[in-house]
C-alpha cells in the first residue's frame, strides 16, 4: 500500500555560505555535515515504494555546496517521476557546480531552481549569475498576482506626472523611458523594490531550464537563542499550541538521513546539539528523545498515523517562539565565532 505526503523537503547539508540571522535551520553558524546520495539512496528507494509525494524540494543549508548535488537531483527525480522538484538555493553558486546545468536539462523542465533571495540588494548580482548560467533565455518576467498588479498601478499613479506613459503592471516597467525610471528610483519606487510584494521573477531558457527568484529577506525569530557568553545556546519554553498556531514551517516535512520528520526544527535541532552547546532542561531532553520520526521500516499502521498527524502540534513546538519578532535581513558571509563541542 502506497501512502501520500503533500510536500517533502530533502535536507542534504548543514553547510551554508551565508550568515542569515535567525536562520530556521541554524545554518548561520559553522554547522557542518553533508549527506551524500550514495549513502542514502537505498533507503530512499525503499521510501519510494511506500510514499507518493505531491511536491519536492532539495535544500539545506546551501544545497549547491553538497558535493553530490547532481546525484541527489538525478536520484530523487528518477525515484519520484511525477512531481516537480525545486532546488532551493541562495543563487550564488549556480556557475560553480560542475555539471549542474547538464543535470537539469536531462529532466526536461521537471527540476527547477528556486532562489530565496535573503538580501534584495543582491538581486542584480544574482540575475547576472542566472543569465550566465542559462542558455538563450526565452522568458524573463515578473509574475504578479492580480491584487498586486492593482497595488502597483495605484503606487505608480501617485508618483507619475500627467505626461508619463501608463505602467499598469511591474512587467511594463522595463518599457518606461529611462528618465522616468530614474525619477522612480529616486523616490524609492522600482521594480527591484516592488519584488518584495509577493511577486517573483521567472526566467526560462531554450532547454526548458527554469529559475525563479523570490525575495525572502524577512525572517522570524528561530528556535535557538545565542546566550550572552557568545558560545552557548538555549531554546524557548513556549506554549506548544500557541507556537504551532503561528508557525510558518509546520508544512515543511523533512527527510534527513533517510528518516521523515514533521518539520525542520524537529529534524535539525537534534543534529545541531551534537555540535554546539545547547542548554536543555531534563524535560527538554525528554521531548527531543521522544521526537516523532518515521523510518522506512515502520508498519503501515505506524506510517498512516504519522502522516495523519504530521501537521499537528508536537511537544517540540515548545522550542519555537509563540510571539516571534520579525527581522529584515542583512546577511553576510561572515559567521559568528561560536565554539563547537
Amino acid at each position: 500500500m502506497k501512502h501520500y505526503l503533500d510536500r517533502a523537503e530533502f535536507y542534504i547539508t548543514n553547510v551554508c555560505n551565508y550568515n542569515c540571522t535567525h536562520c530556521n535551520r541554524f545554518n548561520n553558524y559553522h554547522f557542518s555535515g553533508h549527506q551524500y546520495w550514495e549513502d542514502v539512496k537505498d533507503v530512499y528507494t525503499k521510501w519510494n515504494k511506500r510514499l507518493n509525494l505531491g511536491a519536492i524540494s532539495i535544500l539545506g543549508g546551501e544545497p549547491l555546496l553538497n558535493p553530490s548535488i547532481n546525484e541527489w537531483i538525478d536520484g530523487i527525480a528518477e525515484l519520484w517521476t511525477q512531481p516537480k522538484i525545486e532546488i532551493t538555493t541562495n543563487g550564488t553558486r549556480l556557475n560553480k557546480v560542475k555539471g549542474l546545468y547538464e543535470t537539469l536539462t536531462k529532466h526536461n523542465g521537471r527540476v527547477g531552481i528556486y532562489i530565496g533571495l535573503h538580501d534584495r540588494t543582491l538581486l542584480p548580482k544574482v540575475q547576472e549569475e542566472i543569465y550566465e548560467f542559462l542558455d538563450d533565455i526565452v522568458l524573463d518576467r515578473v509574475i504578479v498576482p492580480d491584487e498586486i498588479n492593482e497595488l502597483w498601478n495605484l503606487e505608480y499613479s501617485k508618483l507619475k506626472s500627467i505626461n508619463w506613459p501608463e505602467c499598469p503592471t511591474p512587467n511594463d516597467y522595463e518599457n518606461l523611458p529611462q528618465e522616468y525610471k530614474d525619477i522612480c528610483e529616486h523616490n524609492n519606487f522600482s521594480l527591484n523594490n516592488f519584488l518584495a510584494f509577493n511577486t517573483y521573477k521567472r526566467i526560462l531558457d531554450k532547454n526548458n531550464v527554469q529559475v525563479e527568484i523570490h525575495i525572502e529577506d524577512i525572517f522570524h525569530e528561530s528556535a535557538l537563542n545565542l546566550n550572552e557568553d557568545g558560545y552557548t545556546f538555549n531554546v524557548h519554553t513556549s506554549d506548544p499550541v500557541k507556537a504551532h498556531n503561528i508557525c510558518f514551517e509546520k508544512h515543511n516535512h523533512h527527510f534527513v538521513n533517510g528518516k521523515l520528520h514533521k518539520c525542520n526544527v524537529s529534524a535539525v535541532l537534534p543534529m545541531f546539539k551534537e555540535q554546539f552547546t545547547v542548554y536543555l532542561s531534563d524535560e527538554d531532553r525528554a521531548v527531543i528523545n521522544a521526537n516523532p520520526t518515521m523510518g522506512v521500516n515502520s508498519t503501515d499502521e505506524e506510517l498512516e498515523k504519522f502522516l495523519k498527524d504530521i501537521k499537528d502540534v508536537i511537544p517540540m513546538c515548545r522550542f519555537c517562539p509563540e510571539n516571534p519578532s520579525a527581522f529584515v535581513l542583512d546577511p553576510t558571509t561572515k559567521k559568528p565565532k561560536v565554539k563547537k563541542l
